[in-house]
């Protein structure tokens, strides 16, 4: 019986993968935390890092309105202010690209979010702040936490902030 060594390889990368997800979801607490924005309160959430350390969560909070049907090809416009609390504990979508392996259209239009991620909510002065614009040629890529883990970042006392952005045609393209 012969097996194909390249499903072999993608089934170890599949179960790794799924390993690296169970255990960074076992860091993540229960622990909701709300804060303020200029646009209104956001709920994010505490996190151990894997050296062991607590850091604070906002995954998600918009920056601008979504930019679909007529914002499609505009520079970004504020969003609105909300008046409830807003859930921010998941990173969103990852922006519309194209897979290059899967050959397929992947994400959304509405991308414009930020992750911001912080071991003190309160400091006693002001910290540094650590602004993340991850590559891919304007083309691919992704504000995700499986990519670009803040763990390592979380070790100092600085805000880290990562920007999700529009890509290709749909990005820098069309302004």
């Amino acid at each position: 019986m012969s097996f194909d060594i390249a499903v072999a390889d993608q089934m170890r990368i599949a179960l790794n993968y799924v390993k690296f997800k169970t255990n960074q979801q076992r860091l993540r607490s229960n622990d909701k935390v709300i804060t303020d924005t200029v646009y209104g309160k956001v709920k994010g959430v505490k996190w151990q890092s894997i050296y062991g350390n607590h850091y604070y969560s906002f995954e998600g909070i918009p920056f601008a309105k979504p930019p679909v049907g007529d914002l499609r090809f505009k520079a970004p416009v504020e969003p609105d202010h909300w008046p409830e609390v807003k859930r921010c504990t998941r990173v969103r979508s990852k922006p519309c690209q194209v897979n290059i392996v899967l050959k397929q259209v992947q994400g959304s239009e509405d991308c414009l979010y930020l992750n911001v991620y912080t071991r003190e909510l309160h400091p006693h002065r002001p910290l540094p702040v650590l602004v993340w614009i991850y590559g891919g040629g304007f083309q691919m890529g992704e504000a995700s936490r499986d990519l670009y883990s803040p763990d390592y970042i979380m070790m100092e006392h600085v805000v880290l902030v990562v920007i999700s952005y529009r890509l290709g045609a749909l990005g820098f393209l069309s302004l």
